[in-house]
């Protein structure tokens, strides 16, 4: 299937992807105890650099991994679906920036200004969601279950919306006990919650359904086990096995973490990833800034890094 859709005037460049000669990545930790304390040591799975995708196209921002194994890719004011190896297979353009977007198995969701627009993968017929309210900036969003959560850049909140329900407004998670950052972006848990990133503070808050504090991992550092620059860590995704993985702009760096926020390992830094992932401020919708590098979690735990800076997708095989 090929198909364009548009939502404005402006038309930007269509992606074009290309595989890229495979490299070794390396490792930069290992958790565990060791042999001479008594205990087996435990080996960090090591992961592998699979393919490099060049993206042809102005300002790339966040990615999505859909079921199928193709990625969606917000660019400027469009969003194209790439397969495996780049190639274009759908794009749509809008009048206004796209700042995030999220899909599942059904349904393909694009957050623009101040409301979100769903798009269903069997026809990518589109339908736009209610809007956030006057003045709302969509920063992030992220599906769990039937609901839309999605947060609020203006109000620095966060807010919900029930797909299957007759209310046909948002409405405000009230328990999140800080104002959410600026970049800060939203990602499901496995325990039915949210991880939410704090760039400004360096550090992950992990919250239940009701928008709870469960825990707080992370801190400002120039040790590995912690996040440097002045706003990090930008993304985070977590794996099958309930680890975390954090992506940090600037000197870009790509970090396992466990369960518990416990560092296990560094899986790409600067030696591999050498273009520095800087923050994407030609957004005027945007105070502060996003964008920079993504993370995406592909069906078969396959990692899927968005180097905006270079301009190219990075897929790394975590098993």
């Amino acid at each position: 299937m090929n198909r364009t859709t548009k939502h404005g005037e402006n038309r930007r460049g269509f992606l074009k992807g290309s595989a890229c000669n495979a490299t070794a990545l390396a490792v930069a930790g290992v958790a565990g105890a060791t042999e001479s304390a008594g205990a087996t040591e435990t080996i960090q799975p090591t992961p592998r650099e699979v393919k490099r995708v060049p993206i042809d196209c102005p300002s790339p921002r966040r990615i999505a991994a859909a079921a199928d194994q193709t990625v969606f890719v917000a660019a400027g004011n469009s969003v194209h679906r790439v397969d495996h190896d780049g190639k274009v297979l759908w794009q749509s353009q809008f009048s206004r920036p796209v700042r995030c977007l999220c899909v599942d198995r059904q349904s393909l969701f694009v957050g623009v200004r101040d409301r979100v627009i769903r798009f269903e993968l069997s026809s990518f017929d589109s339908q736009p969601l209610p809007s956030l309210g006057a003045g709302c900036l969509v920063g992030d969003i992220v599906k769990q279950g039937d609901r839309l959560m999605a947060t609020d850049v203006t109000a620095s909140r966060l807010w919900q919306l029930d797909l299957d329900s007759a209310v046909d407004h948002w409405r405000a998670v009230e328990n999140v006990d800080r104002a959410i950052h600026v970049a800060g972006r939203i990602a499901s848990s496995s325990q039915g919650g949210l991880a939410i990133t704090d760039p400004a503070r360096h550090r992950v808050v992990m919250t239940d359904q009701r928008g709870r504090r469960l825990g707080v991992w992370g801190k400002r550092s120039r040790q590995i086990d912690g996040f440097q620059g002045c706003c990090n860590p930008m993304a985070t995704v977590e794996l099958a096995d309930g680890s975390w993985v954090t992506a940090e702009a600037g000197q870009v760096r790509i970090k396992r973490f466990d369960s518990n926020g416990q560092f296990l390992q560094q899986l790409a830094g600067p030696e591999s990833i050498e273009s520095p992932a800087v923050l994407d401020r030609e957004d005027p919708d945007l105070k502060c800034g996003v964008g920079g590098i993504d993370l995406a979690l592909s069906s078969d735990n396959h990692l899927w890094v968005l180097h905006a800076a270079a301009r190219e997708l990075i897929l790394y095989r975590m098993t």
